[in-house]
């Protein structure tokens, strides 16, 4: 499937975002509304976790993109042989002024330190950035005929300075982004080795069995 390049006519401005509008979103042209929408989050948008993070990713390293895998390598029958190894691929993005991404990235670091996110990591050791995200849904339940709570979103990366690592987390129907902030802050203190490690003999003596 391929796409026709753009169309640009006096007033107006046809091609791929138009094509996409009309195509998943049942609508036929791009408007302003539509841009405005975009830039505030709003409208109907559908976006995978995974999505979620490579963006933060992007907007963290300075514009550049990479193309995810969840394939690391792939190895023949006996592991003897890697058949296929993964490598990283990037593209940055075209922008007007990339200095635009340090004043994002400014803005998500005062979401955690003087924003809606500053108690739940005012003592975390780690500089973090982040954006809540609260995502509606006017969708009713078939059951009760009630309509679906709202999904929280929280998005970050971190260190702030250099980052190592971009988060994405969607609790469906949990209401504020707020409440996806705390499973983020666990992620980060486990990947940067903040957790206290227990004492071996404190270790639960987990065994594998068969279940019969």
């Amino acid at each position: 499937m391929g796409f026709e390049p753009e169309l640009i006519l006096p007033g107006k401005v046809e091609g791929l975002a138009d094509r996409i509008k009309f195509t998943h979103l049942n609508f036929a042209g791009w408007r302003i509304t539509d841009t405005l929408n975009v830039t505030i989050g709003q409208g109907q948008n559908a976006y995978t976790p995974l999505q979620m993070a490579n963006y933060i990713a992007t907007i963290a390293n300075g514009g550049y993109l990479n193309k995810v895998s969840v394939v690391d390598s792939i190895k023949n029958y006996d592991n003897s042989k890697t058949i296929y190894e993964g490598e990283v691929q990037q593209e940055r993005i075209g922008l007007v002024d990339y200095n635009n991404l340090e004043h994002v990235k400014k803005g998500m670091r005062m979401v955690v330190t003087e924003g809606s996110a500053r108690s739940l990591f005012s003592k975390f050791p780690v500089s973090v950035a982040a954006k809540t995200g609260t995502a509606q849904n006017d969708r009713r339940n078939p059951v009760t005929g009630d309509t679906y709570d709202e999904y929280s979103w929280f998005v970050a990366f971190a260190p702030y300075e250099d980052p190592e690592i971009a988060i994405a987390v969607v609790i469906f129907q949990g209401g504020s982004g707020l409440h996806a902030a705390p499973f983020a802050r666990e992620i980060m203190a486990e990947y940067f080795g903040l957790n206290d490690v227990q004492e071996e003999e404190d270790q639960l003596p987990f065994e594998n069995g068969l279940v019969r």
